[in-house]
């Protein structure tokens, strides 16, 4: 876990807070809204209140021993290992998306192929192993064997190397997480922290006597003492 420097602390409590307070305020908005009679719009602020609320839940359980780690592990590999495959993934996608507009670009039939955008979402639909019925459309193409081409070199980039990649790093990153025995004790201590700064200085100090003591020595300030078994990592 990287060490947080005081202003990137701020940035990430100023933002968390922005992104609280923003929830509450589209949940208040949503009752004008079954006043006024407009599901459509209700729908779209219930998704993302739901959603949000539910990273927040997974943030929070992220200091418990018992389920952090997996917690830890799944957001390092969501905010990392997918990004990268993401954006390798994306410029595959988008070569063979135009190639592929291209081969059925003269073609009268129905087809995934038609326009760009729909093109990209064919090269998805592929990419997840539902091509039969797009691979019975190469015949009513005028490039019936170039398209073949493409597809089976899309196929075996995409099906083969990149997911095979994708596995590859995600296993390399629960490998490195899972040999982090604390690693969950330092999100804990985290959201500690975050919400003892949204608290007034009175019943900060009252909650930090709960679970602190003081040293014996002379002038000792509160310390938080982990009776742990620490590990050498």
């Amino acid at each position: 876990m990287k060490a947080l420097t005081f202003s990137s602390y701020f940035v990430l409590q100023r933002q968390r807070l922005f992104l609280d307070y923003a929830c509450v305020i589209v949940v208040v908005v949503m009752l004008p809204l079954r006043v006024s009679c407009e599901p459509i719009l209700e729908d779209y602020i219930g998704i993302y209140v739901i959603l949000y609320d539910t990273l927040y839940l997974i943030f929070l359980l992220k200091g418990f021993k018992l389920m952090g780690q997996y917690f830890i592990i799944a957001s390092q590999i969501i905010g990392w290992d997918l990004v990268r495959f993401a954006i390798i993934y994306g410029i595959f996608m988008t070569g063979f998306s135009q190639a592929m507009f291209l081969v059925f670009r003269r073609t009268h039939t129905q087809n995934q192929f038609q326009t760009p955008s729909e093109a990209h979402m064919g090269m998805f639909i592929m990419s997840v192993g539902e091509f039969v019925d797009i691979y019975d459309t190469f015949k009513d193409s005028k490039h019936e064997a170039m398209g073949k081409i493409v597809f089976v070199v899309y196929m075996l980039l995409v099906t083969l190397l990149l997911i095979n990649m994708l596995i590859a790093m995600m296993a390399d990153t629960y490998h490195n997480m899972a040999g982090t025995k604390k690693y969950w004790f330092r999100q804990w201590a985290r959201i500690v922290l975050m919400l003892e700064e949204d608290m007034c200085y009175k019943s900060r100090l009252q909650f930090q006597e709960k679970y602190s003591q003081k040293m014996d020595v002379p002038q000792s300030r509160l310390v938080f003492v982990d009776r742990c078994r620490q590990s050498l990592k």
